[in-house]
């Protein structure tokens, strides 16, 4: 059923590790008995491939994506960016579409999120020695340097990912008590969204007597009557309607937009004070410890003076420091550290303030934001303290090369 003719659309999309073979038929199976298309992904594109591309095909050619969720999985990166692509979906949609299914408890435990960003930098250093054995032997690195950058955009929303996944379970096949009835509610969630879908067959009343039927001219009369009305209305509207407009114009082109935020998830950036010209956010001491202080300090486009930016839902961010890998976070300080389970403390709000510039707002205190001011030994600090609308708490997202 779901080998046949794959450019068909589907009901749901199996994304799965070809390690969890055993999940797969499973549910494989019972879709079967269900009724229930689907289209599944083996995981079996190699480097090199267009991944993206096939992500955007895949997805698109059905209503759900299950996944199921184990350490093989999510140590995919191409099912990383399945989930990360779907999430993302169902965000904008606002929808039910990314159906999570847990087949190993191992993804339950607090410290999994680590050990997962653990294994991306393994895998990140790997690819990076290996590119360099390619370039000094004279070969192509292009197929290097794309994964590389894959694992770029997954490390940031790590976090995101599994506790989404975790709040977002639709059935647990880990636990055998729940089984049964979890993967019923699952075949009713995907059955009501056929229903939905499903053409409805229509079938036209044919008209009786004369070619002009009584019911069918007085309906061609009321609607010539409302047309006319509709008309007249708009004739002595049009005019304060296209005032109301260019106002309504004008005054959008002064209020920020979400399309108008000068960063890109993904991408890596310095972080530039306002009111210090020409000053960033700088890993004091260019350490890799955690509780490093983060301080302004002149630009100088090393590492430990570079961000990546992770999004973390509802509007929040998460940055990643390159040069040490650990978050940014306030803890009294502006500090990094690793990935914390208590995310409040590590993602910021950016809040458009004037040009290119944001207030960058605390999750775990509200109307608090992050602001520069120079301290009694001349180094300029970076406090918490309520918005106020200064130029010492606007910050530049300027691209790092």
């Amino acid at each position: 059923m779901s080998q046949t003719d794959n450019s068909a659309k589907k009901d749901v999309f199996i994304s799965y590790s070809t390690k969890d073979q055993t999940a797969k038929n499973y549910i494989k199976e019972v879709f079967d008995e269900a009724g229930i298309t689907y289209f599944l992904d083996e995981v079996s594109l190699e480097l090199g491939e267009d991944i993206e591309r096939s992500l955007e095909e895949n997805l698109n050619r059905t209503n759900f994506t299950v996944l199921l969720v184990s350490k093989n999985s999510l140590f995919s990166t191409w099912v990383s960016l399945e989930s990360i692509h779907r999430l993302r979906q169902q965000e904008y949609s606002k929808t039910t579409t990314f159906l999570p299914v847990l087949v190993d408890l191992e993804v339950m435990d607090l410290e999994f999120p680590i050990e997962m960003i653990n294994h991306y930098k393994n895998k990140h250093e790997e690819l990076e020695a290996i590119r360099e054995k390619a370039k000094k032997a004279g070969l192509p690195t292009k197929v290097y340097n794309d994964e590389i950058e894959r694992i770029d955009v997954i490390i940031p929303q790590v976090g995101e990912i599994v506790q989404k996944i975790k709040n977002g379970l639709s059935a647990n096949f880990a636990d055998e008590n729940r089984k049964e009835a979890d993967l019923a509610k699952l075949i009713r969630t995907i059955k009501a969204q056929q229903e939905k879908t499903k053409p409805t067959d229509i079938v036209p009343e044919k008209p009786t007597g004369s070619k002009f039927n009584n019911r069918y001219f007085w309906y061609a009369g009321i609607g010539v009557i409302i047309l006319i009305f509709l008309l007249i209305f708009s004739m002595d509207n049009s005019s304060e309607t296209n005032e109301t407009n260019e106002a309504n114009a004008t005054d959008n082109l002064n209020k920020p937009t979400t399309d108008s935020l000068a960063f890109t998830i993904g991408e890596t950036y310095f972080i530039e004070s306002k009111v210090f010209a020409g000053k960033v956010f700088d890993v004091s001491q260019s350490s890799k410890n955690n509780g490093a202080a983060i301080l302004l300090y002149p630009i100088h486009q090393q590492d430990n003076q570079k961000f990546t930016l992770g999004s973390a839902s509802s509007g929040y961010i998460i940055l990643e420091n390159v040069n040490s890998k650990k978050l940014l976070e306030w803890q009294d300080k502006l500090q990094q550290n690793d990935y914390q389970d208590n995310m409040e403390f590590q993602r910021f709000k950016p809040i458009p303030a004037e040009d290119d510039y944001f207030y960058l707002e605390l999750a775990a205190k509200p109307n608090y934001v992050l602001t520069a001011s120079k301290g009694e030994n001349g180094v300029i600090n970076i406090d918490l303290k309520e918005l106020s609308k200064s130029p010492n708490q606007m910050f530049k997202f300027t691209p790092a090369d």
